[in-house]
């Protein structure tokens, strides 16, 4: 049976799909428009076109990438992102605002500074604290993430980003703060840092 590898590829104007026949090398390439609403229609249409022009064939790979995260922070027009929320150490909820001051144009007081991906209200703290040799200085408070938990469900929350400081030397507190949110709530997509 011919075999396909397939890759697709969601972009800001069309959603294309490339495949290679394994055995031929003949190339397939089918471009629909995007549905920057809900990509997966975009996807869901171009595979269905593929079968169509392929039915019988076998896929012995599917590759998947989308410059949807790039187009999110240059601000494309009509692209609604799944509501995300954020989990941080307490103190450092404004952090990813305020940023370094490392900027272009330092003494400018007009300058236009680019939207930010989550907006102040869905940014959370949470009291914990890990120092930078991975030590626990302030134990996870347990409770306020439960009560954090229900406030992602109250706000229909469908993703949220764990980023807590010092996490890249010592894990436990994201991954005790990811296991609560699963738990609670396991339809929603938990990114740790």
């Amino acid at each position: 049976m011919v075999k396909y590898r397939v890759s697709i590829d969601i972009g800001g104007t069309f959603t294309d799909l490339v495949a290679l026949n394994e055995e031929s090398g003949e190339i397939l390439n089918i471009k629909v428009p995007s549905t920057p609403r809900k990509p997966a229609r975009a996807v869901i249409r171009t595979f269905k076109e593929f079968l169509r022009k392929t039915s019988g064939m076998e896929v012995s790979v599917v590759i998947h990438a989308t410059t949807i995260a790039t187009n999110t922070l240059l601000g494309q027009l009509n692209l609604e992102l799944p509501k995300t929320a954020l989990i941080t150490t307490k103190g450092f909820r404004d952090i990813i605002e305020i940023g370094r001051q490392c900027r272009h144009q330092l003494y400018n007081l007009f300058i236009q500074k680019p939207r930010t991906l989550i907006s102040r209200r869905l940014r959370f703290e949470v009291e914990e604290r890990i120092g930078p040799k991975g030590e626990i200085l302030t134990p996870l408070n347990v409770n306020q993430v439960e009560s954090l938990v229900q406030q992602l469900e109250r706000e229909n929350v469908k993703a949220v980003a764990i980023a807590l400081l010092f996490s890249y030397i010592n894990q436990k507190h994201e991954r005790e703060i990811g296991k609560t949110v699963k738990k609670v709530l396991p339809k929603i997509y938990v990114s740790l840092s």
